[in-house]
């Protein structure tokens, strides 16, 4: 009996051959973006981890007035310092291929294949620079847009240019991927430094105890600044991790990557609930057989146990199929996530235990979801096997109001709720896959309409920075050009911040304003904006609170500016993404800094009714005329530049997490197209009826599709209330972890959001049930009534 069970369960199976392909391909995709996620969290996690760990990352950074033979000789003496290395960074700026002005931060090291401390990958050409040589880093190669053995030209703070040339390719993971800074990474030799009037600045340190450990940092290297500081060096800024010893970018990676593996599981649940289906759909065709072989002696559990087989042997192969695909698309991803933060994909081993989890857990699940499906359809009694029991609810009570839809309408609303365990199923995948696609969606465009907002408080198109003995000059140029429609100029410099006198914090931009700035729209959070009656009151921008959260509006904060320091007080917070920066009246800062040492910034706009592309040309010529001047111009920008920088931080997780809604979004159609290829079967006989009575292929080809699309439409319903409280926590969650800021949901984006749902899922409904309703439509009245 044993075996006559397992044949006729597996013949049942192949005599549903369409079904189960149907399900088998959804369960398959659902197990592809499982395991690809599953596998990418492994991959990436391990290579930020190995790949950070392997350039021996330094416990802090300090860049100083100059480090010289002296300074080497301190830091040797400093026994809590266990390694050292001298370098420099000096901020200038260099021509891409196009001729553009981009942002130059120039490194030097004494030998750089041969670095104690955050060491630098050699990939292509020279190892080490020579003279007038540079290497550049790989990332910043397609900003700069040159290629080994090109001249990169640099301009100096003199106003000189000079023309380096690009000798070999490195890869440097201690600085942020130079394309979403938009920023060359230059690395020359000290010879080469010495020879463009600059110094070496920068000292990494790596501590003898718990080299790691945050406050241990903080406190030698407080004492190592003031011994620095005692033996006539200036301190302009120190670095320190959040978390030292671990990549900056591994935080960044483990919400994105802990999101994916929740679709992913999301959508691997939705495929086993789709084969659950198939399989109840395969036990209600098998009514009186199931009472026949009941009536021959066969038990429940031996009935269950062959059905079981059934179902498990197809999903063994589906999950060793899916287990190398897996895999290959898990590397895909991971080279390319890693390389958003200018990491190469070194090795793409993935241990064995997480395999046998993936397989253990592929073949565990879909059991545990079909279970009770099987035992539910093996339950009724031999009586009620063989004379029946009313299964399916044929009429809908008038909830559909028969009178307002058309008698076709009607029939396709009351074939989707025939089974009405599938149509839960089908609701239940669409609609949280709505949710989903909703949500990421609303939340990324309210990302770049926040960010668009908030740089709005910014008044200029372009701006750029001079030293102040060029002020005059630069005043003259702007006042004679025709096409600047008005500037204005701002003191510049930066000061750290002193927590209660002793732990020295880094370095934080300063920006000194008129009183009447015409530049700045402050967005306030809380508090108030600079006023000239209060003197000694600064505003800072909301990412300085977040590196302090203990500071409050109305406290009082030191501020160490060059070698003055100077007590002032909080006034008020306002919302800018740009940075952590410090805002204060331009006669604050001259009274405790002369005007000699501050820079310029000059915040121009433009007269001109040119439209974006044709703008950004003008803004070159009014650059070059600048510097054909005789201006040295140190860093410049457009709005449009900065603005790009800013979204360039969020987009890449929004979008990765949009492809893998999309995985779930198939899952839910392959769902969709299985249920209307099984209920069509279902009902052949009733179709072959209708085609007796005259009914056309077109008419039977809408019935179909008319059932499907109805049942999207409804998911879309669903999912557009449901998603409300999703969207909220959503919005809250990406405020406090990823913008650190209020996020200003963007109703335009809403309704895109909503609109671009309805028509994907309009076409998914449509989709799904287009080949089933003409293969239908194609079948002869004699092949629909012959039909089993």
């Amino acid at each position: 009996m044993s075996r006559r069970l397992y044949k006729m369960a597996f013949r049942d199976l192949y005599n549903n051959r369409r079904k189960a392909i149907f399900a088998l391909v959804s369960i398959m995709v659902g197990m592809i973006a499982f395991g690809t996620m599953l596998f990418s969290n492994e991959l990436i996690t391990n290579e930020i981890t190995s790949t950070y760990t392997s350039i021996n990352p330094s416990s802090a950074t300090l860049n100083v007035d100059r480090a010289d033979e002296r300074v080497i000789e301190l830091t040797k003496g400093f026994k809590k310092i266990a390694d050292y290395e001298v370098k420099s960074f000096h901020q200038l700026r260099g021509k891409d291929a196009k001729g553009n002005w981009k942002t130059v931060e120039l490194f030097s090291a004494t030998d750089f294949e041969k670095l104690t401390l955050n060491k630098v990958f050699p990939l292509e050409g020279a190892k080490n620079p020579k003279k007038n040589e540079m290497l550049i880093e790989r990332d910043a190669k397609i900003v700069a847009n040159k290629e080994v053995g090109e001249h990169l030209t640099i301009q100096l703070p003199n106003k000189q240019e000079k023309r380096l040339q690009i000798s070999g390719v490195i890869n440097d993971i201690s600085v942020h991927p130079a394309t979403m800074h938009n920023t060359i990474y230059a690395y020359v030799s000290p010879e080469t430094l010495t020879s463009l009037g600059l110094t070496q600045n920068r000292i990494d340190i790596k501590l003898a105890d718990h080299p790691y450990d945050r406050e241990q940092i903080v406190n030698v290297s407080n004492d190592y600044m003031r011994m620095l500081e005692k033996n006539g060096y200036q301190i302009k800024n120190i670095l320190i991790e959040d978390t030292p010893g671990v990549s900056m970018h591994l935080a960044e990676y483990r919400t994105a990557l802990f999101l994916l593996r929740t679709f992913a599981f999301i959508a691997l649940v939705f495929s086993c609930l789709i084969m659950s289906s198939l399989i109840t759909s395969i036990l209600l065709q098998l009514v009186k057989q199931m009472g026949i072989l009941k009536s021959f002696g066969a038990t429940r559990r031996q009935i269950i146990n062959a059905y079981l087989s059934m179902y498990f042997i197809p999903i063994i192969l589906t999950s060793m199929i899916s287990l190398p695909i897996s895999h290959v698309l898990a590397q895909f991803i991971s080279e390319r996530l890693l390389r958003i933060s200018n990491i190469s994909l070194n090795s793409q081993f993935v241990s064995p235990l997480l395999s046998i989890i993936y397989l253990v857990l592929t073949l565990i699940l879909p059991l545990c979801i079909a279970y009770p499906s099987i035992r539910k359809g093996t339950k009724m009694s031999i009586h009620t096997a063989l004379y029946g029991e009313s299964m399916i609810n044929e009429e809908l009570n008038g909830i559909f109001f028969k009178n307002k839809l058309a008698r076709p309408t009607r029939l396709s609303v009351r074939n989707a709720f025939r089974k009405k365990s599938r149509l839960v199923l089908n609701l239940l995948t669409l609609t949280i896959s709505g949710i989903c696609f909703i949500t990421i969606l609303i939340i990324m465009l309210s990302v770049q309409s926040t960010v668009d907002t908030n740089m709005e408080t910014f008044q200029y198109e372009y701006r750029f920075q001079t030293s102040a003995k060029e002020e005059k000059m630069v005043k003259n140029a702007l006042s004679s050009m025709k096409s600047i429609a008005d500037y204005e100029m701002w003191g510049s410099t930066s000061g750290k911040y002193l927590d209660k006198g002793n732990a020295q914090d880094k370095s934080y931009p300063i920006m000194a304003l008129p009183q009447t700035s015409k530049f700045i729209k402050p967005d306030l959070i809380t508090g108030k904006w600079l006023s000239s009656k209060e003197p000694s009151q600064i505003v800072v921008s909301h990412e300085f609170i977040n590196a302090h959260p203990k500071v409050r509006v109305g406290d009082q904060i030191s501020l160490a500016v060059q070698e003055h320091e100077a007590d002032f007080t909080i006034g008020g917070i306002i919302k800018d993404m740009s940075g952590p920066t410090i805002y204060m009246n331009q006669s604050s800062l001259n009274n405790i800094l002369s005007s000699a040492k501050q820079q310029r910034i000059f915040q121009t706009t433009i007269i001109s009714q040119l439209q974006r592309r044709e703008r950004v040309k003008l803004i070159h010529q009014i650059e070059a005329a600048l510097l054909t001047s005789g201006i040295s111009i140190l860093q410049s920008e457009t709005k449009n530049d900065a603005v790009a920088i800013l979204k360039s931080h969020y987009m890449p997780t929004f979008q990765t997490l949009l492809i893998v809604i999309i995985m779930v979004v198939i899952v839910s159609g392959f769902g969709l197209a299985s249920t209307t290829n099984i209920q069509t079967l279902e009902r052949i006989k009733e179709i072959g009826i209708m085609k007796s009575f005259g009914a056309s292929k077109k008419q039977v080809i809408k019935l179909i599709t008319t059932e499907s699309v109805f049942i999207a439409l409804f998911s879309w319903g669903l999912a557009a209330i449901l998603s409300v409280p999703a969207i909220y926590f959503a919005a809250k969650y990406f405020s406090q972890v990823t913008l650190e800021a209020p996020l200003q949901l963007s109703y335009p984006s809403i309704g895109i959001s909503y609109v671009l749902w309805l028509l994907l899922i309009l076409i998914v409904g449509r989709r799904a049930s287009k080949k089933t309703a003409v293969r239908a439509a194609k079948m002869t009245v004699k092949e629909c009534l012959l039909s089993e």
